[in-house]
């Protein structure tokens, strides 16, 4: 079994690869004056730059449990914390549907499956 440390230093590489290569998409996407599409990678980077604040918490949450649990619980406090804005965004694309409005529709549908992206990472890495 992988320590949290261990977990959360291969994580953030991770996290850290996929801001750089939204980085790299959305310089290109605006070269090539494709701004839109630039800007989507920009939402999904911003995404990304979230997910260590809910690591942080997480770790917080769990540090005066005994050590046995701590690897278990944090990958729950963790699924948790991103549930909970997952669920967030989910209303807010409900929302958008609702009211017809297809900007706030198409960006919260990338911030949810940017978060998507995120779950299936923490559980390749777990």
């Amino acid at each position: 079994m992988k320590t949290i440390d261990a977990f959360i230093s291969e994580l953030t590489n991770i996290l850290e690869e996929k801001k750089k290569q939204c980085d790299e998409r959305h310089n290109k996407l605006l070269k090539d004056e494709c701004k839109d599409e630039a800007n989507f990678e920009r939402i999904k980077k911003n995404v990304y730059e979230i997910i260590p604040s809910f690591i942080n918490v997480s770790k917080q949450k769990i540090k005066s449990m005994d050590a046995s649990e701590q690897y278990d619980e944090f990958c729950n406090e963790l699924r948790l914390k991103i549930g909970t804005i997952y669920s967030i965004w989910k209303n807010k694309l409900e929302l958008a549907k609702e009211n017809e409005h297809t900007e706030n529709m198409l960006i919260e549908e990338i911030k949810l499956s940017t978060l998507d992206s995120v779950m299936k990472t923490i559980e390749e890495v777990r």
